[in-house]
């Protein structure tokens, strides 16, 4: 590791550095396949060369598991220790096969989606590969030499040759016709206290919810609620509950689907107009307006479709805010979640200005700890990757935090433009980059 001699950091690194996270909005999730090829070599002297066990699986950046891909081993698995380690021996739709008698070229395709079969938020994420010949850890790729970006753009890429691992390539197709913006089961803010919000603003995209409590859907209570709500009196139920969910878009969408799930009825705006309402009456609805109808059975859990209005969505920062009404104070259940669904338009080209990582306006200490959370707390995301690439050299890595140090507390140099001024990136690649805030 090289060593700068320059001025020392501030002896308040350490605890600003414990705050990672940034409120930069939800990163949509988009459904695409991702197609890797590598060609694995002989580990020449290993006790059972040729014959080794193998597995291929994906990872994020800072190095949590997401997916088993392919797994050869009929036996002596346990010598995959990387794999092991991370994946805890999961093996949820992968290929799986016997132990190989040669090497080959494997080609394993991945779906975006995880463990669960949610598909996985757009960003950067990794693929490792290991193998062995013997009782023992064998050849692995490097952490971070097969990465790639996965969004609605396609990503093709080669990958330079490492000891034991050849013809090593990433073909990244997005589906645009299922862009995610809003997931099924996404964290959402909430305000569950009982409050009359109605004349407060709160579905505006400007309302301060900073306050409001987080969780992730279903939301409610009774009926497999993830998030339990509270309901107040029991005799005297709240009969209406707030939601709100931010998500940035480079694009205003071509078309715009909803899906809704609600008991008993909800009316759902997308910054601050009226998008869509089910169960509910007509008019102007107050805090205390009734669902028309008690939903039970099948349709507690149902997700009922709508079309919505794309014009809705503008480019950048966009809130989506449910207002949630039971049919009766003395409701035994309620229930909410949503999917937001969305075909790309045309995309503006975005500006944004180099090594401002935390969208503030400027470059300075929360830059650098901004992209250590991103790398290693799993924080994030950025609603602009490419401002967190200080370096400009298409990856987000610790690098660009080690940058921007320099540029603070070492040379004083200029980071790569746009540097002085907001503008566009100079330089393609994978990084995507739907809004930069300071930036017109």
């Amino acid at each position: 590791m090289a060593t700068i001699h320059h001025r020392s950091l501030p002896p308040a690194l350490p605890a600003i550095a414990g705050v990672f996270l940034l409120a930069l909005g939800a990163r949509a999730q988009t459904q695409g396949t991702c197609t890797f090829t590598v060609t694995t070599l002989r580990d020449i002297g290993a006790e059972y060369d040729p014959r080794h066990v193998l597995a291929i699986w994906v990872t994020t950046p800072s190095g949590a598991f997401v997916k088993t891909l392919k797994k050869q081993a009929a036996s002596r698995e346990q010598y995959l220790r990387t794999w092991v380690a991370n994946s805890g021996s999961n093996v949820v739709d992968a290929i799986t096969g016997a132990t190989l008698a040669t090497h080959v070229t494997h080609t394993v395709a991945w779906n975006g989606r995880n463990t669960t079969g949610t598909i996985v938020p757009d960003g950067q994420y990794r693929i490792r590969v290991e193998f062995t010949s013997e009782n023992s850890q064998g050849p692995l790729t490097p952490s971070a030499h097969i990465e790639f970006t996965k969004g609605p753009s396609a990503f093709n890429a080669a990958f330079p040759d490492v000891t034991n691992f050849t013809n090593m390539s990433i073909a990244y197709a997005p589906d645009l016709e299922t862009f995610t913006v809003v997931p099924r089961g996404g964290t959402w803010k909430y305000d569950d206290t009982g409050t009359n919000l109605h004349a407060a603003g709160w579905k505006d995209p400007a309302y301060d919810d900073s306050g409001w409590q987080s969780g992730k859907a279903k939301l409610g209570y009774e009926d497999g609620a993830v998030t339990i709500l509270d309901y107040g009196n029991a005799a005297d139920k709240h009969p209406c509950y707030y939601f709100r969910h931010a998500f940035a878009s480079d694009n205003v969408p071509l078309s715009l689907k909803l899906n809704l799930l609600c008991d008993d009825g909800a009316i759902v705006f997308i910054n601050g107009a009226e998008a869509a309402r089910r169960n509910m009456p007509a008019g102007n609805a107050a805090y205390d307006t009734l669902a028309v109808t008690a939903i039970g059975g099948g349709d507690e859990l149902a997700y009922f479709p709508f079309q919505l209005d794309p014009a809705l969505v503008v480019r950048g920062e966009n809130v989506i805010a449910v207002e949630v009404h039971q049919q009766s104070v003395t409701s035994s259940d309620l229930g909410f979640d949503l999917e937001l669904v969305s075909q790309p338009g045309d995309t503006a080209e975005t500006v944004f200005t180099r090594g401002d990582a935390n969208a503030d306006g400027g470059v300075d200490i929360a830059d650098a700890v901004a992209v250590l959370g991103y790398l290693f707390a799993s924080a994030g995301p950025f609603a602009c990757a490419s401002s967190a690439d200080a370096n400009d050299d298409g990856k987000l890595d610790l690098s660009d935090a080690i940058r921007i140090l320099v540029r603070l507390f070492g040379d004083g140099a200029p980071l790569p433009e746009p540097f002085t001024t907001c503008g566009a990136d100079p330089t393609e690649d994978g990084l995507e980059c739907a809004v930069s805030a300071p930036c017109p």
